[in-house]
């Protein structure tokens, strides 16, 4: 069986062809995002990330939140749901123990918060918020804590939980921000 070409109506290959002169201005007009490569130029991509997470007001100054001497690494950072200039910073002080930082300034100031520890070296601080505005942290002191604080109170109440084995390492706390819980 011989096939055919299909066939193409004269007056349609004479639009498309009529097209040619103005699908070229439109491409010549639009902003080339991209360059040939198709991979964004550096100065591009900083302009988008600093423009990404850049807040409504700008960036601040930075802040020395410890004012510690040393290193105070793993850090943890939660931001209040109910108040974003309300965040929790904690850290893994290693001149003494575990800390955790409040500001309500969003930033601005930050002021120790007086983690219960009972005098032990502890570390590996994980923050969190939950829907009402209630702080927790989980962190380690060769056994596996959690410390609670109610929103418009200063004190932090913690407990040790029996569960946790010698020695865990950066647990985190979860908390379940599901308004109807």
């Amino acid at each position: 069986m011989k096939r055919s070409a299909p066939r193409v109506c004269p007056g349609f290959a004479i639009f498309i062809a009529g097209l040619l002169p103005f699908a070229a201005t439109w491409a010549s007009a639009q902003a080339p995002a991209y360059s040939t490569i198709p991979a964004r130029s550096p100065q591009a991509m900083a302009a988008a990330e600093e423009q990404a997470f850049a807040p409504a007001g700008g960036f601040g100054p930075n802040v020395n939140v410890t004012n510690e001497t040393g290193a105070q690494s793993e850090t943890s950072v939660a931001v209040d749901p109910t108040n974003p200039m309300h965040v929790i910073q904690s850290v893994n002080d290693l001149t003494s123990t575990a800390a955790v930082y409040e500001s309500t300034d969003g930033g601005a100031t930050w002021t120790n918060t007086g983690l219960p520890t009972n005098g032990a070296f502890c570390y590996d601080t994980w923050d969190s918020f939950d829907t009402a505005g209630n702080a927790f942290v989980s962190f380690q002191c060769f056994d596996q804590r959690i410390a609670y604080k109610l929103a418009g109170t200063s004190t932090w109440v913690a407990t040790t939980l029996s569960i946790a084995g010698v020695s865990p390492d950066r647990d985190m706390v979860a908390v379940d921000n599901n308004t109807g819980s």
